[in-house]
């Protein structure tokens, strides 16, 4: 744990490698904070974690991180670039909202972050069209959040992630296919999708689809085989 006060006023500090989990600590107190180093050992970044830190600008991710939690960056507004490493397989709603200095990648106006390999690693932003890059590996939570424009839509079998509400609120959204690479589903992805029927092609529902999956009882039809 690191007190309240610890590192109050350290206005010469600027990078901190963390080797394990990210200790609670109010970091935008550390003003010049500019780089983060999380190292092997560390596996989640938590929710709120740097939220507000707008010196911060270089941040490395190793290969163990796995999840990058709600508004983690929100609001460094001085991040510029992050690789998002092939290890990590959620990324919480509003985790980068308000940086407004970091590029994304964009396809069919769409957001991505990803790395060198996979530029289009995370779709966190849907801004209009119905299109997901066929190298997207997580859709993140809240992507297509209130995309009324949106009536049907074919998920791409690079997928294994589907965020929290990440199909929240379209309510002109008549039909999803989802494919059996999908792995993981948050809570509520189709909450308030009032003319959805759902197209999966796995027979019946996997283990890490949350129970609350399907929270709005959309009808589903199981073992789709394009037909």
């Amino acid at each position: 744990s690191i007190s309240n006060d610890a590192l109050r006023n350290c206005n010469v500090l600027s990078k901190i490698t963390f080797k394990r989990e990210i200790p609670s600590y109010d970091y935008t107190t550390i003003t010049n904070l500019s780089t983060l180093i999380f190292d092997d050992g560390v596996i989640s970044i938590p929710d709120h974690a740097f939220d507000g830190c707008t010196s911060l600008f270089n941040i490395l991710i190793s290969n163990s991180m796995t999840s990058i939690g709600n508004a983690a960056f929100r609001d460094c507004t001085s991040l510029t670039s992050i690789e998002i490493p092939e290890s990590v397989l959620s990324i919480g709603t509003s985790a980068f909202d308000g940086c407004s200095s970091l590029k994304f990648n964009e396809y069919d106006h769409g957001l991505y972050l990803g790395n060198e390999n996979n530029p289009y690693y995370a779709l966190i932003k849907k801004i209009s069209g119905s299109e997901i890059h066929e190298n997207t590996i997580i859709i993140g939570d809240s992507a297509f959040y209130n995309c009324t424009f949106l009536t049907s839509i074919v998920i791409p079998d690079s997928v294994i992630t589907i965020g929290d509400a990440a199909f929240y609120n379209c309510t002109y959204l008549t039909s999803i296919v989802i494919p059996d690479s999908v792995i993981t589903i948050g809570d509520a992805p189709f909450y308030n999708c009032s003319n959805l029927t759902i197209y999966c092609e796995t027979e019946s529902k996997p283990s890490g689809w949350k129970d609350s999956w399907n929270y709005s009882n959309r009808p589903v039809v199981w073992g789709y085989k394009g037909n």
